[in-house]
């Protein structure tokens, strides 16, 4: 007992007093003995009771199982209790709190009984006289009752589960009265931190002590408490269930983030436990799910109260980080924590009025039904919004349930494609302009938005419009598209984990009826659809290791495959809808590949992307003005970029697909090194008359940046990286080493090479390559890097020649993590070319550089931590202390305080 208490005290002290991973290890030690005392206790008091059963006495025998007991058990809760009764506040008192309630948490009947009487009596007593205690004191004795109490539940709980049940309740001699003191700390005039302790104890307790042993009063006071704790969580307005007299009673504290965590947290555990519907094996343990009065309060006016002020618009929300002041939002995703029943409520009510909102927008009206809260049936221009903020963090923070209880939502409930249904609807208004005008005359401004008075579907390409209202259509269309983008990203979240096969194939339904799009509601519906299916066909792929069998859903995704590729390409669609087409036929290629002899990648290519870069690419040589140039090339980057997403899909899936993966890395190559390549015997030339093009060099980037996008794909195993570059590799240096042979120091690369050396270096491996490649990319990188400074070799005009000192930087941060020894020999190269391009060489004040002048602070500070470059360090130490003394006066905050960093690094240097 005194090794296991000395053990514990120490490692719960330094646990405090250090920081990081020894802190971390320290915590281990001390859990791991409050696990072990529990053990062992629980072990003694078997022995006891056998001893008991027997009538063997022989308590004369110090290994006796009794004197053992006393002296595990009795002997050290009289000592824990004599240092929690003089200073439960000190290191020492918490710590001896803790040891105890891991006693009374071990399992025996004895054990806990002997714990609760020696313990909560003291405690409970330093509550009374408020005015006299010192409130840390008091803090930390209603903490350590909160911790016994909660001991005392899991006691019960582990033994339940043994198959012992403990009568009489051992709380029963002090539950009305803990109650009692903890109402009263709660409206005392005390320190908001001693009222947010008590409201964690409160959760304690109400969770723990059933109804049988509180009386009629006390049942009354528990009503008292709920009403307390939910007004600390509600939107400041009057509910029927709080009065004012509550909120008064807590004063202006009220308003205190921590209270309302404290307070949600609690009333979440409550409203969770008490929504729960048991089934026949569940027993009702505490007074808040075994009473049938308290059970409906909680039913019929606190969740009703609370659900009310979740939907209502709140002074303090903030869109960007609403949860931080949301705790009725956090009580709900409490609440969802509780069980799998309580999470399919919550979510179905939550689905339920977000779908209801959703619908009275598009129809333009209030929702009038008599049967919906009043609160809920409120209609404003933040009403989706927040009820799509409100739901989304109940995803995100509520527990292992909300997720699989969002997608099984079934009719007559509201469901996913119900939401989908509403958000598609777009609205206009055919009276918009003389609304405006009977607004202006009755003195409104020309910019005040005029109400709709009633919403008309659009029928898109075949309703026959002049001009001006068709102007007016598409801008409600690209409204509806802005909004429905919002309330995406907060549905999202319900798809980081596995969703039913039956959500799926809803979403690949609805997809496939509606592409390609003939009409503006198409087009709505897709900007919808597409995101969603994008992340169900990941998450399901993500959650089982073979997707493939279901062969109607693999061959009805497979047709999808040329219209998506055909609306990823369009430039008239939304781009970020044309970005979520391309997800989903990367998973489709990845994943969902049908079993036929031609790979689905290959078919792709040949009949979709093909045609149109080589179309594109001749397009090119056509053009005559800047525009049509800026198109062509618009069209052939993105065409590219397509290809080589497919080709990434196809070499992450391996198998059959890897030789497709192949040839378009050699088509890549060809056409980055030569201008010219051939994919499945179709030509596509990008070399033309320069002086007509002027744009060989964006060329080049546009074809590395599509080489980068098949290498940074996280998915697949781990060689196919290895795979692609060592089959582009050897050409790369081949380019590189020929441009050499140049009399200066440093001769530049070729642009294309160079951007793929940069991309191979960031995400291949370093140990997928050898150190003789290694040091071969380096010296290019380095190369590339001097004349990007020097010359203009790489200019390609409307600074898009950042891009290649970007790709440069990256490229370097990384050898400086992954393989500093390589970059080392450079370093006195590095140093003076890392102060040309963060501005302290040329006094380069400019915002618009800020980036990667951000990333050449970074590669200079991390210079100082290269092995072997000691020497070179201090031979450049005071250029670099003199030169980054300007940059700390440039506009920008971040690379002043950066340059600060950087330049005090320097100066510390032996």
């Amino acid at each position: 007992a005194d090794a296991i208490m000395s053990a514990h005290a120490l490692a719960s002290s330094a646990a405090t007093t250090l920081t990081g991973v020894e802190a971390h290890e320290e915590k281990i030690v001390a859990n791991k003995c409050r696990r072990l005392v529990s053990l062992v206790a629980y072990q003694l008091e078997l022995a006891l009771l056998s001893q008991q059963k027997n009538d063997d006495d022989d308590d004369d025998n110090d290994s006796s199982p009794n004197n053992l007991w006393n002296i595990f058990v009795l002997d050290t809760v009289g000592q824990l209790m004599r240092t929690i009764s003089s200073s439960p506040q000190s290191l020492r008192g918490r710590t001896a709190i803790a040891y105890l309630s891991s006693l009374a948490a071990c399992g025996g009947q004895e054990t806990l009984r002997t714990c609760l009487d020696a313990s909560i009596s003291p405690l409970s007593s330093m509550l009374d006289d408020t005015e006299t205690k010192d409130e840390e004191q008091l803090t930390a004795a209603i903490y350590g009752l909160g911790a016994l109490v909660s001991s005392c539940r899991v006691s019960m709980e582990t033994a339940s589960e043994r198959g012992v049940h403990i009568h009489p309740h051992p709380l029963q001699p002090f539950g009305g009265k803990l109650l009692q003191a903890l109402l009263n700390i709660l409206e005392g005039n005390l320190e908001i931190s001693t009222r947010i302790a008590s409201v964690r104890a409160l959760e304690s307790v109400l969770l723990t002590i059933p109804s049988s042993i509180l009386s009629q009063d006390e049942m009354v006071m528990v009503q008292h408490v709920l009403s307390i704790l939910a007004s600390g969580v509600t939107v400041r307005r009057a509910f029927p269930s709080i009065p004012s007299s509550v909120d008064e009673s807590i004063g202006k504290k009220v308003e205190d983030t921590e209270w309302k965590s404290a307070c949600s947290r609690t009333i979440g555990s409550i409203l969770g436990r008490s929504l729960h519907v048991a089934n026949k094996n569940d027993e009702a343990t505490c007074v808040v799910d075994d009473n049938a009065v308290i059970r409906q309060y909680v039913e019929k006016t606190i969740f009703p109260d609370i659900l009310s002020s979740t939907s209502c618009p709140s002074s303090d929300t903030n869109a960007e980080d609403s949860e931080t002041v949301r705790q009725d939002w956090m009580a709900l995703a409490f609440a969802c924590r509780t069980s799998k029943n309580v999470s399919e409520r919550m979510i179905s009510e939550l689905v339920t009025s977000l779908a209801k909102s959703l619908k009275a927008e598009a129809i333009n009206k209030t929702t009038t039904d008599p049967s919906s809260n009043p609160v809920e049936s409120d209609n404003n221009n933040d009403s989706v919004l927040l009820r799509a903020q409100r739901l989304s963090l109940v995803l995100r923070k509520g527990g292992s349930y909300v997720c699989e209880a969002f997608h099984i939502l079934e009719a007559p409930q509201k469901t996913l494609m119900d939401i989908i249904k509403y958000m598609c609807l777009i609205f206009t208004d055919d009276e918009e302009e003389d609304t405006g005008k009977r607004s202006i005359e009755k003195g409104a401004t020309p910019n005040t938005p005029s109400p709709i008075k009633r919403g008309v579907l659009q029928v898109g390409l075949s309703q026959l419009m002049l001009p001006a209202q068709r102007d007016r259509g598409r801008a409600s269309v690209e409204k509806t598209i802005t909004r429905d983008y919002n309330i995406l990203s907060y549905i999202l979240p319900a798809f980081r984990k596995s969703i039913p096969t039956k959500q799926r194939d809803s979403l690949i339904q609805f997809t496939s009826q509606v592409l390609p799009p003939l009409s503006e509601v198409d087009e709505v519906k897709l900007c919808v659809a597409l995101p969603l299916l994008a992340a169900a066909l990941g998450s399901s792929a993500n959650a089982s290791n073979d997707v493939s069998n279901d062969l109607s859903v693999n061959e009805s995704l497979a047709t999808m495959t040329p219209y998506l590729v055909e609306y990823a390409l369009s430039p008239a669609y939304d781009n970020q809808a044309r970005s979520a087409a391309v997800s989903c036929l990367f998973s489709i290629i990845f994943h969902y590949q049908p079993s036929r002899s031609e790979c689905l990648a290959q078919t792709i290519m040949k009949e979709n992307l093909a045609p149109v870069l080589s179309a594109t690419a001749t397009s090119l040589h056509a053009a005559k003005d800047a525009t049509t140039v800026e198109t062509a090339l618009t069209s052939f980057s993105d065409a590219l970029d397509v290809f080589a997403i497919v080709a990434s899909a196809a070499a992450c899936r391996g198998l059959s697909s890897s030789k497709t993966a192949d040839m378009a890395v050699r088509f890549l190559l060809g056409l980055g090194l030569d201008g010219t390549s051939t994919i499945l015997g179709i030509p596509v030339s990008v070399v033309g008359d320069s002086s007509k093009l002027m744009n060989a060099n964006r060329i080049s980037i546009i074809v590395a940046s599509a080489f980068g996008s098949l290498l940074s794909v996280e998915n697949g195993g781990p060689f196919w990286r290895q795979r692609m570059s060592s089959l582009s590799l050897p050409s790369i240096l081949e380019a590189c080493n020929n441009s050499a042979s140049s009399s200066a120091s440093y001769p530049a690369p070729p642009l294309g090479p160079l951007l793929a050396v940069c991309h191979i270096v960031c995400c291949v491996p370093p140990t997928a390559m050898t150190k003789e490649t290694l040091s071969s990319l380096c010296n290019i990188i380095i190369r590339g890097l001097v004349s990007s400074n020097e010359t203009s070799e790489y200019n390609v005009g409307d600074n898009t020649s950042t891009c290649v000192q970007t790709n440069l930087l990256a490229a370097i941060l990384k050898l400086q993590s992954s393989s500093p020894e390589m970059i080392s020999p450079l370093a006195s190269v590095l140093i003076p070319n890392m102060l040309v391009l963060c501005g302290g060489a040329t006094g380069g004040m400019s915002e618009e550089n800020v980036p990667f002048q951000l990333m050449a602070l970074q590669c200079l500070m991390n210079v100082t931590a290269l092995p072997n470059v000691r020497h070179i360090l201090q031979a450049n130490k005071e250029l670099v202390s003199s030169l980054l003394a300007t940059t700390i006066d440039h506009p920008s905050q971040l690379i002043r305080h950066s340059a600060v960093h950087v330049r005090n690094a320097w100066c510390v240097l032996e």
